[in-house]
């Protein structure tokens, strides 16, 4: 190395591994020289020496020769736009993986659903709650891998976190079409296969809004539809297809009071979507149905066999005396009240629908039959003001049997209609 002269400004010790620094602060900070005037733009000529206590010296000098000013900063400028080519020319040889594979053909798109449970059901607003696992599976060619240069033979992208923020490529975004309410994603995983094929697991936990129909209710049966599209692509780019290997169910059913799980299907199904600007669109989604019949034991023991029970004994103003019109009136008028307070108590479960059902047949049936009471009841005790006391009891001697008869016929109308016909 060269020696150190008197000519040289020492700036102290320094590793031996080295870098030559262009900054008009850092130089000033090192040497201090007065010689560099602040907005100076010298470059400096280093070399490195060593003192006779071992030290290793910079000695930094400012050279006199401004065409290395320019040969440097050509240089400089050269680099960047060398390195800014390269970097386009690799931008335009790596394909764009954050869109759907490039096809002639729709990309399919597999769904499969796993139900786990069905936690609640409100008829008032039909709307039910539910847990279940999806399952997503697609090709991208673009996420191919060597398993040799890798060293594992699937990669996996587990949690929210590796998912939304490692992973870096294309996934199709399944959607609840009839979701009522946020979903939750309680647990989500990715895999790749070498060659290019995809399985996404996700943990859903959502509220959906589905028809009812309530003409049999309290017996009735109940298919509750889950509709799966994806956003932002129509038929022409994806297809969904049912996944019926990874869907499924529990084999004991659900645990949802009153409720008795049926069967579960996973079908397509495709929406012509009309605009505003009159052109059309086909959409391609997946629909779960699950099929449940009601337990009616609650709504018969609540409600049923307390009516049934409360509209005999209101029979019993037929075993009066047409004199005692107080009692007797008293006894129909009790009924009605309940009847009509049952009628609260149902419209409280039921949606406001516009249409009959057994469970509305049956409290009206009844509601009528406190009323003829009531009728009876003024009519008997007319013709004892009159003094037709004998004609009055015999009228209470029909209708001991008569309306029995005739409440318990019309009730099995009713549930014939309902159960068979309708």
């Amino acid at each position: 190395m060269n020696q150190p002269d008197a000519n040289e400004q020492n700036i102290g010790s320094i590793p031996d591994t080295w870098f030559t620094l262009y900054s008009e602060d850092i130089v000033n900070t090192l040497i201090g020289s007065k010689r560099l005037r602040a907005g100076s733009t010298w470059p400096l000529s280093l070399s490195l020496s060593i003192d006779r206590f071992g030290n290793t010296i910079l000695t930094a000098e400012p050279t006199k020769n401004r065409v290395r000013i320019l040969i440097f900063t050509v240089f400089l400028m050269l680099c960047q736009v060398i390195a800014a080519t390269a970097s386009a020319q690799a931008s335009n040889d790596t394909p764009f993986i954050l869109g759907p594979p490039n096809s002639s053909e729709p990309i399919p798109i597999h769904v499969g659903f796993f139900l786990s449970d069905v936690t609640d059901v409100d008829e008032e607003r039909e709307m039910f709650k539910f847990e279940a696992v999806l399952t997503v599976s697609w090709h991208d060619e673009r996420q191919a891998f060597d398993p040799e240069k890798l060293g594992v033979m699937e990669q996996v992208y587990q949690g929210a976190f590796q998912f939304n923020e490692v992973y870096n490529g294309w996934w199709p975004q399944l959607v609840l079409a009839n979701e009522s309410g946020s979903s939750e994603r309680q647990g989500e995983i990715l895999r790749i296969k070498p060659d290019g094929s995809m399985t996404y697991i996700q943990v859903l936990d959502a509220v959906v809004k589905s028809e009812m129909n309530l003409h049999h209710f309290p017996f009735d049966r109940q298919s509750f539809e889950i509709i799966f599209k994806c956003l932002g692509l129509d038929r022409s780019e994806i297809v969904l297809i049912p996944d019926l290997a990874n869907s499924g169910h529990r084999e004991q059913g659900v645990g949802l009071a009153q409720w008795v799980f049926q069967d579960l299907s996973v079908s397509p199904l495709d929406h012509n979507l009309r605009f505003l600007d009159g052109h059309t669109g086909l959409r391609s989604h997946v629909a779960v149905n699950i099929d449940m019949t009601r337990n009616p034991s609650y709504m018969l023991r609540l409600v049923v066999v307390p009516l049934f029970i409360l509209i005999m004994l209101s029979w019993s103003i037929f075993w009066m005396d047409g004199e005692s019109l107080g009692d007797r009136m008293d006894i129909s008028f009790l009924g009605i009240l309940t009847i009509v307070a049952y009628q609260i108590m149902i419209s409280e479960i039921l949606p406001r629908i516009d249409y009959w059902t057994l469970m509305s047949t049956f409290l009206y049936l009844s509601l009528m039959s406190m009323a003829a009471g009531v009728v009876i009841n003024l009519y008997v005790s007319h013709l004892d003001r009159l003094g037709r006391v004998t004609e009055g009891d015999t009228i209470d001697q029909r209708c001991r049997w008569l309306f029995p008869a005739t409440y318990f016929s019309l009730n099995l109308v009713s549930a014939i209609y309902f159960l068979l016909l309708k």
